[in-house]
């Protein structure tokens, strides 16, 4: 993968590995999907054996506006100058869209397309695969992208992360830290 200023690294500066928590997303949601209809009967249904078509079409709602939340994030990012702040060098810290409600709109968009696929599917695998991937992604790759973010626009930062929430809401002080 390459950018406009050269090849992307491997490596984050200081030699730590770069994480890649949109593959680890992708991965564990196709696998739950799978298992959703493999192996549906495994774990009990969350919403019973007879899912109605409004719940269905909840679901659907609900699938349509994360996936509109994800492409609205990431054309703020594109307008930045980059993919993300792993993938290409980004010209300016992104606040505007929905990144002036969560520092972490892909994330949640992510999150949200699983509780959607949960409903869809009437299955608790989508939901079982996002716990792991977001344990991981807070506390291993947000923190790393917020070190990386604070380095190259330290003012900036520091007023963004004062006024926007790591998530939709704050968790206590030391948990979003």
């Amino acid at each position: 993968m390459s950018s406009a200023a050269g090849p992307v690294a491997r490596t984050l500066p200081g030699g730590a590995p770069r994480p890649y928590p949109q593959r680890a997303w992708m991965l564990g949601t196709a696998l739950s999907i799978a298992l959703s209809l493999a192996a549906g009967g495994v774990l009990p249904r969350p919403l019973g054996r007879d899912v109605s078509l409004a719940v269905c079409a909840a679901g659907a709602a609900a699938f349509v506006a994360a996936s509109l939340y994800f492409i609205g994030a990431k054309q703020e990012m594109r307008k930045a100058g980059g993919g993300s702040a792993f993938d290409t060098p980004v010209a300016r810290l992104v606040t505007s869209g929905p990144f002036q409600y969560t520092r972490n709109p892909i994330y949640v968009a992510a999150l949200c397309l699983n509780c959607a696929l949960a409903a869809l599917l009437n299955s608790a695998w989508p939901l079982l695969a996002a716990l792991p991937w977001a344990a991981y992604v807070h506390l291993a790759v947000i923190p790393k992208e917020e070190a990386l973010l604070a380095r190259l626009f330290p003012r900036e930062w520091q007023r963004y992360s004062a006024e926007v929430p790591r998530w939709l809401f704050r968790l206590r002080h030391r948990l979003s830290r």
